[in-house]
């Protein structure tokens, strides 16, 4: 049996890894969409919020992922939770560049 490149053995497990990375953001979103729904929802999104501020402010992030968190917020948790679960092309940009990786680092 022949051994895999080195080269491709490296990218698979890079992948792999970046998948896993995904799947973690993912959780942590749906997590967040579960605290927006209960009585530290308002302080969450206003955390949110004001890390979405800052971006602005500080011209620190695209004005896409401004306006797109904006809307996203607007509509509470289940924007969160949609935006968790989905497979459209932007989701995994978004949950990469994301206001609520404050939660990450609890």
């Amino acid at each position: 049996m022949q051994e895999l490149d080195p080269r491709v053995a490296a990218r698979r497990k890079a992948l792999s890894e970046q998948d896993a990375r995904y799947v973690a953001l993912r959780r942590l979103h749906l997590e967040a969409a579960e605290i927006a729904r209960g009585v530290d929802g308002p302080e969450l999104l206003a955390r949110a919020g004001k890390q979405i501020d800052a971006w602005e402010a500080n011209r620190t992030c695209s004005r896409v992922y401004v306006w797109a968190w904006r809307r996203i917020l607007q509509e509470g948790a289940n924007g969160i939770q949609k935006l968790a679960i989905s497979d459209a092309w932007y989701a995994r940009p978004l949950l990469q560049n994301s206001p609520f990786g404050f939660m990450g680092r609890r």
